[in-house]
């Protein structure tokens, strides 16, 4: 879990920064202990805050079923979405899943070729 958090610390105002995340990330240069093999995670849900402060707004998430469809769900209104409209959410969470915990039919078998794609900037959450 990655909170953005995208707000001011002495206002609560909202910080208007478009945020880049990938889909894929690979977390094992960024870990105390390492390995020469990546430690792949996979983007299964965003948490997406509307409003102009952190004391008011409107919460609402995009999540990625076991069919690899992903959902916009908005209080009771639910609705299928494409990983490009989920990627372009101004996200206050990031939810990733380490790949040893994806199911074989989740849509996950080609984690590995996407990340090996991945050039090193693309790997950094924020990159463009």
């Amino acid at each position: 879990m990655l909170v953005l958090k995208p707000f001011s610390v002495l206002t609560g105002d909202k910080i208007a920064k478009q945020v880049h995340y990938p889909e894929f990330l690979d977390i094992q240069p960024y870990m105390a202990q390492q390995s020469s093999s990546p430690l792949a995670c996979a983007l299964y849900a965003v948490l997406v805050h509307t409003g102009l402060n952190s004391h008011s707004g409107h919460y609402y998430c995009y999540i990625k079923a076991g069919n690899g469809q992903w959902y916009k769900m908005d209080d009771a209104k639910v609705v299928a979405c494409d990983i490009t409209c989920v990627l372009s959410q101004c996200a206050y969470i990031l939810f990733y899943v380490q790949k040893s915990e994806l199911e074989p039919d989740s849509g996950s078998v080609s984690l590995d070729r996407e990340l090996r794609a991945l050039g090193p900037q693309d790997t950094v959450l924020g990159a463009a």
